[in-house]
C-alpha cells in the first residue's frame, strides 16, 4: 500500500468516525422528545394533572442524562383566580434545590439547570403558595404548566457516555462496511456516506421501545454486510465448490458410516428434546388455544360428526390429533390421563412432525450443498429452543414446518432428477401445509418457481412451467383432504376465515406495523432469542455470502426465509401471546445459512469442531434450561 492509499484510508476512517459521531449525538437528541407537555409527557411526568395544574410532589423523571450541562426549560399559564398572588414554586433536581420562581404575566416561564448524580434525573416541585379552587375541587394547585423543554446551550439534551457508544459503533461499522464492500468504485465513498443521514432518520424515529428495533436493525445489518464480505477475503480460503455448483446437479456423494452415525445421532437428540415433558402441566390448561382444540377433538370422537364448525385454522392438526389418540388407545399410550390423553395426542403430533422436520433438512440441505454443511445445518435446527418449544404445544406452526420442508425437498429433487411426478407430489404438500395452517398457502410459491430453478435464469424453462401451474393448481385438493368441511360448511369456514383475517391484520391487543419496527420485530424478538445470539448471527452472516456468491442455492435459501419473515412483519398481531411462532418455518434456512458459512469458513476438522461446538452450546443450554422448568412446573405448587 503506497503513502498516499495509506493517508486516504485516514482520512476516511477519520471522517467516517466524525459522521458516526455526529450521527449517534444529534440522532439521539432528536429521539430524546425533549419537548413534553401535560398530555404527551412519554411517561415522565407525574401527579402533573392533563390540564397542566402542578401541585406540591408532583415531578418530571429525565433518564439517561448527563449529570452536568443540561438545563429544563418551563412554560406556564400564568392565569390564578383574581385576588391570589402569582405562583411560586420551588424545584429540586436529585433532592437538591435547583431554583425558586416565581410565575406571572410578565414571566411565564423558567429555566435552570439539571445538576445532580442521580438516575433518573428527577425534578420535584413544591408550590409555596398553593391556593384551593373549589369545594368541588380540593386540589391545592400552583400554576398550569403549558411545556418543558430539556436542552443545553448546543440546544439539545447531552446524554450520559454510553447512551452514544452503541450508535456511533454502528454507524461507523456500517460506513466502514459498505465502503470496503465498494472498494475500488466510483461510487464507493458516496455510497458510504449515505449510511450516515440514513442512521440519523432512523435514530430520530426510535424513541422509547423503538430504539431496541433499531438496534436489531443495525445488528442485522452489521452481520448482513460483514457476510458479503466473507467471500473477498482470501485469508478464509473458501472451499466454494457447493456454492459453485449447478442447481441441477444431482449427484449426490454417498453418506459414510460416520455421517450416517452422525445424523441418527442428531435425530435422536431431536427427538428426545421434543419429546421431554410431553405432558407437561396436565391435568391443568396452561395453554389458551389447546383446550378449545381438545375439546372439538373430543367432540368429533364422541358424536362421529367430523365437522369442527371451527375454522380459525385449518383442520388437519385435529383429524391428526383424533388418528394419534386412536392409536394411542390401540397401546394403551396415555390411559392414566383419561380425557387429557387427547392433549398428548396433539403434542405427540407436533413432537413428531418437529422431528422428521429436523431428518428433512438434513436432506435438503444435502441436496442443495454438501454432506458436512446438512450434518451441521440439522444439529443447529435440532437444538433451536423456538422450534423445540413450539414442537411440545398442540398448534399448527410444527405442522406447518414439516410441510414447507417436505414441499421445498420434492421441487428441489423434481428439479435435479427432471422428476415430473415429484413436482406434483409437492404441489399436494403444499395444499397439506395450507391444511396445517392459511400461511401454509405460500409454500405454493416454492412449486411455482421450479421452472426458473430448471433454467437457473430469469427466463422459465418453459415445459416445466406448464407443469408447475398444473402442479400448484393441486394445492386446493390437497387443502380440501385436510379441511373438507370448509367446502361442505362454507359458511362457517368463510366467518371464521374472514375472523382470522381481520385478527392478523389488526394485531391481538395492540397494532404493530412492520415501519414502526424497521421491519426488525421478530428478528430481535424471535429469531435471536429462539435460535440464542451465536447461531443467529452466524446465519446473518451466512446470508451476507449467499447474496455475494449469487449462486441458486444460495438465492433459493433466500427466498425461503423471506417468503415467511416478511408476512410474519407485515401483518399487526405480533404482540403476546407468543408471536414468535409465527417465523417457525423461517428457521430451518437460516441453519442451513449458519452451518454453510461454518462449513466454508473453517479450514480444518479441528477447527470445523471448535467452531460448531461454541454455535451448539449456547441453544442446547438454553433448550435444555427449558425443558427442565416444565418437568418441575412451578405453576402447579
Amino acid at each position: 500500500m503506497t503513502v498516499r492509499n495509506s493517508i486516504r484510508y485516514i482520512g476516511f476512517i477519520i471522517a467516517a468516525a466524525l459522521l458516526a459521531g455526529a450521527v449517534s449525538f444529534w440522532g439521539s437528541a432528536k429521539s430524546y422528545k425533549p419537548v413534553m407537555t401535560p398530555t404527551s409527557n412519554f411517561g415522565r411526568f407525574s401527579a402533573i394533572s392533563k390540564d397542566g395544574w402542578i401541585v406540591s410532589g408532583s415531578s418530571i423523571s429525565l433518564k439517561g442524562l448527563l449529570s452536568r450541562g443540561n438545563q429544563l426549560e418551563l412554560s406556564f399559564n400564568p392565569w390564578r383566580p383574581a385576588g391570589v398572588p402569582p405562583a411560586i414554586l420551588r424545584a429540586t433536581v436529585c433532592g437538591t434545590v435547583a431554583s425558586e420562581f416565581e410565575i406571572s404575566a410578565e414571566t411565564p416561564s423558567t429555566t435552570f439547570y439539571l445538576s445532580g448524580f442521580c438516575e433518573p434525573s428527577v425534578v420535584k416541585f413544591e408550590v409555596l403558595n398553593p391556593f384551593v379552587p373549589s369545594e368541588a375541587d380540593p386540589r391545592e394547585l400552583g400554576v398550569q404548566l403549558d411545556h418543558a423543554r430539556v436542552t443545553s446551550s448546543i440546544k439539545a439534551p447531552v446524554f450520559k457516555v454510553d447512551q452514544y457508544i452503541i450508535p456511533l459503533v454502528a454507524v461507523f461499522a456500517l460506513v466502514c462496511l459498505v465502503a470496503f464492500i465498494l472498494l475500488g468504485t466510483s461510487i464507493a465513498p458516496l455510497a458510504a456516506f449515505i449510511v450516515a443521514p440514513l442512521s440519523y432518520w432512523m435514530l430520530s424515529l426510535a424513541s422509547g421501545p423503538k430504539l431496541q428495533a433499531l438496534y436489531s436493525f443495525w445488528i442485522f445489518a452489521i452481520c448482513l454486510t460483514s457476510g458479503l464480505l466473507f467471500a473477498r477475503l482470501p485469508m478464509f480460503k473458501m472451499d466454494q465448490s457447493s456454492l459453485s455448483k449447478s442447481f441441477t446437479d444431482s449427484d449426490l456423494k454417498s453418506l459414510s458410516v460416520y455421517s450416517w452415525s452422525a445424523f441418527s445421532a442428531i435425530l435422536i437428540l431431536a427427538g428426545a428434546l421434543r419429546f421431554y415433558g410431553l405432558d407437561f402441566g396436565l391435568p391443568e390448561f396452561y395453554h389458551s388455544d389447546e383446550p378449545r382444540k381438545v375439546a372439538i377433538v373430543g367432540r368429533m370422537m364422541r358424536s362421529g360428526d367430523f365437522n369442527p364448525a371451527y375454522f380459525l385454522h385449518p383442520s388437519l392438526l385435529l383429524y391428526l390429533t383424533a388418528l394419534v389418540t386412536k392409536i394411542f388407545s390401540m397401546f394403551g399410550i396415555g390411559a392414566d390421563l383419561g380425557p387429557n390423553m387427547l392433549f398428548l395426542a396433539g403434542r405427540s403430533v407436533s413432537a413428531i412432525t418437529g422431528t422428521l422436520s429436523v431428518a428433512l433438512l438434513f436432506f435438503l440441505t444435502r441436496r442443495l450443498f454438501s454432506n458436512p454443511t446438512a450434518l451441521i445445518a440439522s444439529a443447529l435446527f435440532a437444538v433451536f429452543p423456538l422450534h423445540v418449544t413450539c414442537s411440545r404445544y398442540m398448534k399448527e406452526d410444527a405442522l406447518l414446518t414439516f410441510w414447507v420442508l417436505l414441499t421445498a425437498l420434492l421441487v428441489v429433487r423434481a428439479v435435479q432428477q427432471n422428476r415430473v411426478n415429484q413436482l406434483y407430489f409437492a404441489g399436494l404438500c403444499a395444499g397439506f401445509a395450507a391444511g396445517s395452517k392459511y400461511t401454509g398457502i405460500l409454500t405454493v410459491g416454492l412449486v411455482l418457481l421450479a421452472p426458473w430453478l430448471k433454467s437457473q435464469t430469469l427466463m422459465p424453462e418453459l415445459r416445466w412451467l406448464r407443469v408447475s401451474c398444473t402442479a400448484a393448481l393441486l394445492a386446493p385438493i390437497g387443502f380440501l383432504i385436510c379441511t373438507p368441511y370448509s367446502l361442505i360448511d362454507y359458511q362457517t369456514f368463510l366467518s371464521d376465515f374472514a375472523y382470522e383475517r381481520r385478527h392478523m391484520l389488526r394485531g391481538h391487543t395492540v397494532a404493530i406495523d412492520a415501519w414502526s419496527e424497521f421491519w426488525m420485530f421478530h428478528f430481535g424478538r424471535s429469531i435471536l432469542p429462539g435460535m440464542t445470539v451465536v447461531p443467529a448471527l452466524l446465519s446473518i452472516l451466512g446470508l451476507g455470502l449467499f447474496i455475494s456468491k449469487r449462486s441458486f442455492q444460495g438465492l433459493f435459501v433466500i427466498g425461503l426465509v423471506l417468503m415467511f419473515y416478511l408476512p410474519a412483519e407485515w401483518v399487526k398481531a405480533k404482540p403476546a401471546p407468543q408471536p414468535e411462532r409465527y417465523i417457525l418455518p423461517c428457521l430451518p434456512f437460516l441453519a442451513v445459512a449458519a452451518a454453510e458459512l461454518i462449513r466454508l469458513t473453517t479450514r480444518s476438522k479441528v477447527a470445523l469442531l471448535v467452531v460448531l461446538a461454541v454455535a451448539l452450546l449456547v441453544p442446547t443450554n438454553r433448550t435444555i434450561e427449558l425443558a427442565s422448568e416444565i418437568k418441575n412446573d412451578t405453576r402447579k405448587q
